[in-house]
């Protein structure tokens, strides 16, 4: 399978429980100025190492890792106190519904062998975030990829 293949799978699997989920690069020119929150953004990770991996005599995999940005609310990463809940809250619930997305779909619908490596599943963190030079405060995700 292509890599855009397997990134329109895990956008698939997104738009289960998110709209706005754009792929690189094919959707990004469809993100406005001043986008709808929230929104996802999906791309292979820039300058990523792509391995392969020799599992037996005729068998050869790429291992590659997917960037998934998750933008939950304007602004600077707020500082600790009451007011940075609700942009916290966001962040996190979304950052737990995608884990329970991608522990779902640990193939993502038969388009990668799987997802995940022998370190781990997926990283994941709440950041703050840029588009369109504008803070945003959100997750991101590393999910490392085994394809044929």
């Amino acid at each position: 399978m292509s890599r855009l293949t397997v990134l329109q799978a895990l956008q698939t699997i997104l738009e289960t429980e998110f709209s706005r989920v754009y792929v690189y690069p094919d959707d990004y020119s469809d993100i406005a100025d001043e986008p709808t929150l929230p929104f996802f953004a999906l791309e292979e990770l820039p300058a990523s190492e792509n391995n392969t991996v020799v599992l037996a005599a005729d068998w050869i995999d790429t291992e590659w890792t997917i960037s998934l940005y998750c933008y939950m609310a304007e602004g600077e990463m707020p500082t600790p106190g009451a007011d940075d809940a609700a942009a916290k809250a966001l962040a996190y619930t979304a950052r737990d519904t995608i884990r329970g997305l991608l522990e779902a779909n640990l193939n993502l619908t038969g388009t990668a062998k799987q997802i995940g490596d022998d370190r781990r599943t997926y990283t994941d963190m709440v950041v703050p975030l840029q588009w369109n030079q504008r803070p945003y405060m959100g997750a991101y995700f590393e999910i490392p990829v085994l394809s044929g």
